[in-house]
């Protein structure tokens, strides 16, 4: 079994390679990076990835919390394909095989029942 972490629960005051060395130390085989904006700032994270011994193991959707494909919403819905399209760019550009997507995202105002609906 491989173990891996969320890039974005490392902490934020260190620089990218002491917190992929920190998570390699701690036995860790792999990190989910965010969803960063630029090409640039995948291939740097995934260099530094490779050099201290981790793989990239998923991408985090990023946007489906924001703009849940559940929303009542048809702009924040397409927003939110928008937010998965671009993760899966980030997954090519890093070698990730996995995006965490999020699909119905239930609130305190938005229950399971009226979710389930708007996802078929």
């Amino acid at each position: 079994m491989k173990k891996a972490m969320c890039y974005s629960s490392l902490p934020k005051k260190l620089p990218v390679r002491a917190k992929l060395q920190l998570a390699k130390e701690a036995g860790l085989d792999g990190i989910e990076i965010p969803s960063f904006k630029t090409q640039k700032e995948v291939e740097q994270v995934a260099e530094v990835a490779g050099d201290v011994g981790l793989e990239i193991h998923s991408v985090m959707g990023g946007t489906h919390w924001q703009l849940p494909l559940s929303s009542t919403d048809e702009a924040t819905r397409l927003a939110g394909v928008n937010g998965i399209k671009h993760a899966l760019q980030v997954a090519g550009w890093s070698g990730a095989d996995t995006v965490l997507v999020v699909p119905g995202v239930v609130t305190a105002t938005v229950s399971r029942p009226r979710t389930l609906p708007r996802l078929a």
